[in-house]
């Protein structure tokens, strides 16, 4: 008889087996884990080339450095061209060549807000040739670098440039034409009130005698002479009042012979004479201004003064001069239905440009609004040389 195989064979079969199936079992899940690796890593390849070619390829300059000593450690072709830099060249210093006031401010910004936005830069390189950049910038704190962008805006700063230059020559132009014309206004002025009245006044002195003379012949004609001559008379005293107001738009004489108030207060009652409409004038502080400030401001209010009659519908305009901590202030107010924001901001509102440029010639600044819903304000602010 055979003996019975013992049990422990049977155990020792079955752990075999299982042995050999985690073996392949293991076998295949490395293989396979090789594979999905494989692919990844090939996924992961692609990727990187993918994005390395959209870096290098990028219309903008990118870059990224390090935190705080701003060295470059990496950047596209295009930051190279901007800065017309060799693909050899190391720019790993390049904020180092920036002022160290510009270097400190990004430095200062970037640590307290984690990034800088469009801070433009003006580098100047060898040849003394200027390049505008713009640049934006975040910062990454785990890392300890920072990725950006740069621009080349040097065409749109020159055009700005350009722009701004254009547009100081046309107030210049127009500064120097007002100049001109209140000059001739000056000229005229003095004409018309010197000469046409002098001849208007002997044309009424010779009409007196004549008429004295007249008085010596016959009743009946005397009365006739008598109504003949004073029509003339009146007739010429109305045109001498023409004159003395031809003159007087022309170039107020109480602004050359006694000061700027004077001829404030001067115009403020002829104002309110013509239009009905209370005007009173208030004046702080000693109002001396040099000859072309105190036209343009004498001017500034006369087109206020005209606005109120035309548009206010006004019973009162409150008039303010002052003069203090070396700033002169004019304030006109007026207590009628009140200008709308958009017509004060019109630009085909010529009478308010008109203020706003004779302002800015002289340093200063118009301000047109509202008053607390009735009325409107003209607040003139202009420096005292």
């Amino acid at each position: 008889m055979h003996s019975p195989v013992p049990e422990y064979w049977w155990a020792i079969g079955i752990g075999t087996v299982g042995l050999v199936l985690l073996t392949a079992a293991f076998l295949a899940t490395l293989v396979l884990g090789q594979k999905r690796l494989r692919a990844q890593l090939e996924a992961t390849e692609k990727s990187e080339k993918k994005y390395r070619s959209l870096f290098e390829n990028s219309l903008v300059g990118m870059f990224r450095c390090t935190v705080p000593d701003f060295r470059i450690i990496d950047c596209n072709r295009t930051f190279r061209t901007i800065l017309g830099r060799e693909a050899g060249e190391n720019l790993s210093l390049f904020f180092e060549e920036l002022p160290a006031e510009v270097r400190g401010a990004l430095r200062e910004t970037l640590l307290r807000e984690g990034g800088i936005e469009n801070a433009e830069i003006k580098l100047t390189g060898e040849d003394s040739h200027s390049l505008w950049i713009s640049l934006t910038c975040r910062m990454h704190p785990a890392e300890g670098y920072a990725e950006g962008v740069v621009l080349d805006i040097t065409e749109r700063r020159l055009a700005e440039e350009r722009v701004l230059e254009f547009h100081t020559q046309l107030r210049t132009l127009s500064a120097r034409l007002e100049s001109v014309r209140e000059e001739e206004r000056v000229r005229l002025a003095r004409q018309v009130h010197d000469d046409l009245g002098q001849i208007l006044t002997a044309a009424k002195i010779h009409l007196t005698v004549l008429m004295d003379d007249a008085s010596k012949v016959a009743v009946r004609a005397k009365a006739d002479l008598a109504r003949k001559f004073e029509s003339l008379i009146a007739v010429i005293d109305q045109a001498i009042d023409l004159v003395k107001n031809i003159s007087y738009d022309l170039r107020p004489v109480a602004l050359d012979e006694l000061g700027l108030k004077e001829a404030v207060e001067w115009e403020a009652e002829q104002f309110g004479r013509k239009t009905g409409i209370r005007c009173r004038v208030q004046s702080e502080g000693e109002v001396e201004l040099e000859r072309e400030q105190a036209t343009a401001v004498f001017r500034i209010l006369q087109e206020a003064l005209t606005n109120v009659a035309r548009h206010a519908e006004a019973r009162t305009v409150e008039i303010e001069l002052r003069a203090v901590d070396g700033t002169f202030r004019l304030r006109v107010a007026d207590d009628g239905k009140g200008i709308a924001e958009r017509k004060a901001n019109d630009p085909r509102s010529l009478g308010i440009l008109g203020m706003r440029e004779r302002a800015t010639f002289l340093g200063g600044e118009v301000q047109v609004f509202r008053n607390n819903g009735r009325g409107t304000v003209v607040n003139l602010t202009v420096p005292l040389k």
